[in-house]
């Protein structure tokens, strides 16, 4: 009988090659980002945590390494990668931190079960780190096309102001939010569909069923993260449109015209 750890290998291999004979060479950049992902998420977090280091400061490391080089290696170092990096990083963190205070609020915990010693173990402020980690992919996503547009729309020949742009931004944000706000929902049913079946099959009511802390806390991250979802559209918006307010673009038409020439304004 083949180890699992095989299947897992195969799996990976299948994937880089599908990977490279698909992007080719734009596959090089979205390995590095995985392999940098892996390496901050192994190297800082995870020996942070077994090292007692405050699962707050680690989280918000983490989040800024991951958003760093993700949008520097995929955008390039320029205003529109500054813009979505802050970005990022402000909904990433009001998102957990909203989750953080309504499961103080809620006592709800996330908890480990060890297989072999039979013990539970929570460690404080896991619920804030797991939240801005996992919403993390997704915010990255959807503030990435936001900017792009909005640069799409900014080098249009038109001079266009940061109300303008802002206004723009959510115009753009309107129309992709959507379709992040059903993938979260997916995500939501894909986790938890199997606990909630065997938890009504054994006589549990919905309400019941919420108040289990697993489940709540399911929820809770799929429904703030989606208001997350929505908040970062007004957030990519007015940063975008800050770090862009003295960006302006040369006109086709001269507003500078004499007997019906173009003159040149010195």
């Amino acid at each position: 009988m083949l180890s699992k750890q095989n299947f897992i290998i195969g799996a990976v291999i299948v994937f880089f090659i599908a990977l490279i004979v698909i992007e080719r060479k734009a596959s090089i950049k979205i390995i590095l980002r995985a392999f940098l992902t892996m390496v901050i998420l192994y190297f800082i977090y995870a020996r942070g945590v077994l090292n007692n280091v405050s699962i707050a400061i680690l989280s918000i490391l983490v989040v800024f390494l991951i958003s760093f080089i993700n949008i520097f290696i995929n955008e390039g170092i320029h205003r529109k990668s500054f813009a979505e990096l802050i970005s990022v990083i402000i909904t990433s963190l009001f998102t957990g931190v909203i989750i953080l205070i309504i499961c103080k609020i809620t006592n709800a915990s996330v908890t480990y079960q060890d297989g072999n010693l039979q013990e539970a173990t929570s460690i404080r402020g896991m619920e804030f780190s797991i939240s801005v980690v996992c919403m993390l992919g997704i915010f990255m996503d959807i503030i990435s096309r936001i900017t792009l547009n909005l640069d799409e729309a900014k080098n249009k020949t038109e001079d266009i102001s940061w109300k303008e742009q802002f206004k723009e931004g959510i115009k753009i944000g309107r129309q992709l939010i959507s379709e992040k706000i059903n993938m979260l929902f997916l995500i939501f049913a894909g986790i938890t569909l199997l606990p909630i079946c065997m938890y009504i099959s054994n006589g549990y009511s919905i309400v019941e069923i919420l108040n289990i802390d697993y489940i709540f806390f399911a929820c809770l991250v799929t429904f703030v993260g989606n208001i997350g979802l929505i908040i970062s559209v007004p957030i990519t918006s007015l940063v975008y449109s800050i770090f862009n307010r003295k960006k302006t673009v040369y006109k086709t038409t001269s507003e500078n015209i004499i007997d019906g020439k173009r003159s040149l304004k010195l």
